[in-house]
């Protein structure tokens, strides 16, 4: 699985601190379209791409999407369902 328009790129930061309160770790990003590249132990990176024609969202796949996916409700929880900004 693939979206191209949920992880803001004004959000990557905020991202990267939820999943390494989770336990992934950090790595060095490989190439010039890696954003993020973050590591659970025994699994396959979870790696963010940016395109050069998206202007605002990052690439996310496979288990990045997932965790995008959970961290975007976890906000939604935060925050009492409302605005997330």
């Amino acid at each position: 699985m693939r979206s191209r328009s949920m992880l803001h790129k004004s959000k990557l930061e905020d991202f990267a601190k939820w999943a390494e309160e989770r336990g992934w770790k950090r790595q060095k990003t490989k190439g010039d379209y890696e954003v993020l590249r973050m590591k659970w132990p025994g699994e396959p990176p979870m790696i963010i791409y940016t395109k050069l024609e998206a202007k605002e969202h990052y690439t996310t796949y496979e288990i990045g999407d997932v965790l995008v996916r959970q961290w975007i409700r976890d906000r939604k929880q935060e925050c009492g369902q409302g605005d997330m900004k």
